[in-house]
């Protein structure tokens, strides 16, 4: 399992001890690395589950990588859901993760 949100994310706290709870490998990735630099690092990393952020700089580039890498699942996180509300608590937003199936597929959050 990898992930290209930031560290200091509510999502990658969960995300992170999520995956050290299901005995799985934590591998950072940036997304200011090229494509083909990203496409490298999840074959070499055998990376099947990838957990991103629905931003403009993250979800795009991680979602292209569905067809061209191993990659089966991508978990997309939703920013949105997890700020400040209108009544001034704060709202969160938990992605449950399925297990991977044979054909890439997109969870959403």
């Amino acid at each position: 399992m990898s992930d290209s949100i930031c560290p200091t994310r509510l999502t990658y706290v969960i995300a992170f001890f999520g995956v050290m709870k299901a005995g799985g490998t934590v591998v950072n990735y940036s997304p200011l690395d090229a494509e083909k630099v990203l496409e490298h690092k999840v074959d070499d990393s055998e990376t099947d589950i990838l957990v991103t952020l629905d931003l403009k700089a993250l979800y795009p580039q991680m979602g292209r990588l569905l067809g061209t890498t191993r990659l089966k699942t991508l978990v997309v996180g939703n920013v949105a859901e997890m700020t400040i509300g209108a009544r001034g608590r704060a709202r969160s937003n938990v992605a449950t993760m399925a297990k991977p199936s044979p054909s890439p597929t997109i969870a959403s959050t």
